[in-house]
């Protein structure tokens, strides 16, 4: 999966393996997706253009690109796919930042479109770097950095939603860290984001983000949450 060619289009590939006959794999595509429009961050979607207070620096924005990772999900009726990019916000917003989100399904092997997507904003904080996965009953955690250019320095929220909620929409976020410093002037930022799921119980979401005392100083902050509805 990529971006396609214009703010409208994703760009999907069908990669088959067969191990046993390796010359009968396949790799088809790109297969066409048409999605809400979007407007690319940074103008030219790459680059750093995320300001942060206290006269930090712009910090890398990788708008040119999806984020890790997209998730796939096959649950017998229908397959799923998550995955997320950061984009600029709509109507409402003064902030650079947001993330647009999307679920594509398959249905009895038919092609993937669009069942929900949205763009996650708010009206002044910078949201971007994100990461998203679902879990085995189909709720969905979206991870990602947030700051602004007066008084947040780059921190953690999540969001989410449990599938029984209306479409296209993500719940409040809740703040897992508040940063304590800016990046400086140093652009490279967070692209190590990641929601996955733990295996063991298949409902336990970890999310994995970086945080900075200043400088080279980066770290990694690890969380884990699950929703009450699944077990």
């Amino acid at each position: 999966m990529e971006l396609g060619n214009s703010n409208t289009t994703l760009k999907e590939y069908d990669f088959h393996v067969d191990f046993q006959h390796p010359k009968k794999s396949t790799f088809k595509g790109p297969h066409t997706i048409t999605v809400p429009a979007y407007t690319t961050l940074c103008g030219a979607g790459n680059g750093a253009c995320i300001p942060e207070p206290d006269s930090g620096g712009l910090l890398d924005a990788l708008g040119d690109r999806l984020m890790f990772r997209n998730a796939y999900r096959n649950f017998g009726d229908h397959e799923s796919m998550v995955f997320s990019h950061s984009v600029a916000p709509g109507k409402g917003s003064s902030a650079t930042a947001a993330v647009r989100w999307y679920e594509l399904r398959s249905t009895s092997g038919s092609k993937f479109s669009v069942y929900q997507a949205a763009t996650f904003q708010h009206k002044k904080d910078n949201y971007w770097m994100g990461s998203i996965a679902m879990d085995k009953v189909g709720d969905m955690a979206l991870g990602f950095s947030v700051d602004n250019s007066t008084n947040l320095d780059p921190s953690i929220w999540v969001t989410g939603r449990i599938s029984s909620d209306p479409l296209n929409k993500m719940e409040s976020p809740v703040k897992l860290r508040v940063g304590t410093q800016v990046q400086g002037q140093i652009n490279r930022w967070g692209d190590y984001s990641s929601m996955g799921v733990d295996p063991d119980d298949d409902c336990t979401f970890w999310y994995v983000q970086e945080v900075t005392d200043g400088g080279y100083n980066w770290q990694s902050h690890a969380t884990s949450f699950k929703f009450n509805g699944c077990s």
